[in-house]
C-alpha cells in the first residue's frame, strides 16, 4: 500500500498503474481537499504533466535520477490527446517536460496530419516565448520536417 505520496512532490519518478503501464515525469502532489475541490474526488492523487493518477490506480512509485528514454508513455498519451493537451504543456511545464514532448511530436507526425497548421502555430509560439535553445533547436527540427513533408506533398 502507497503511503505519503507527497514525498514524490516535484521530483523526476517513474509510476506504474495497476494497469501494467508505466510512466515517467516529474511529479505534482495533489492532497486530499485539492482533489475533493477541484474534481469532487476525495483522493489522493499524483499528476504528471496535464494527466492525474489517483492513489487507488497507482501500482508502484519510485524517483529516478534520470527518465529512461527519450520521451514514453505519458508523452503519448499527451500527442494522442491532441493539441490542446499539448498546448497546456507548451505553456506550464518545465522545460524538460516540453523537450521530451518535442522529441514525441517528432517521432509521431503523421497523427497531426489533419492539423499541421495548428500545430506550426503552437511550435512558432513555443519558439517565441521560450528560452532554452535545446527546445529552440528541437522545434526547429520538427518545423522543418513540417515544411519538407509539406513541399514533398506539394511536388
Amino acid at each position: 500500500m502507497l503511503k505519503n505520496l507527497g514525498k514524490y512532490d516535484d521530483k523526476k519518478i517513474l509510476l506504474e498503474d495497476i494497469f501494467g503501464d508505466k510512466y515517467e515525469g516529474i511529479c505534482i502532489h495533489n492532497n486530499i481537499d485539492y482533489n475533493e475541490h477541484e474534481y469532487g474526488v476525495s483522493e489522493e492523487s499524483i499528476q504528471l504533466s496535464h494527466i492525474i493518477f489517483y492513489k487507488s490506480i497507482i501500482k508502484d512509485i519510485k524517483i529516478v535520477n534520470d527518465f529512461s528514454n527519450k520521451y514514453g508513455k505519458l508523452e503519448e498519451v499527451v500527442v494522442e490527446s491532441g493539441l490542446d493537451l499539448i498546448d497546456e504543456v507548451f505553456e506550464g511545464e518545465e522545460d524538460i517536460s516540453i523537450y521530451r514532448l518535442l522529441f514525441c511530436i517528432e517521432d509521431n507526425l503523421s497523427v497531426f496530419k489533419d492539423n499541421k497548421q495548428e500545430l506550426m502555430k503552437l511550435l512558432e509560439y513555443l519558439i517565441k516565448y521560450n528560452k532554452n535553445n535545446n527546445i529552440i533547436e528541437e522545434t526547429k527540427i520538427i518545423i522543418n520536417k513540417i515544411n519538407e513533408d509539406t513541399n514533398d506533398r506539394k511536388n
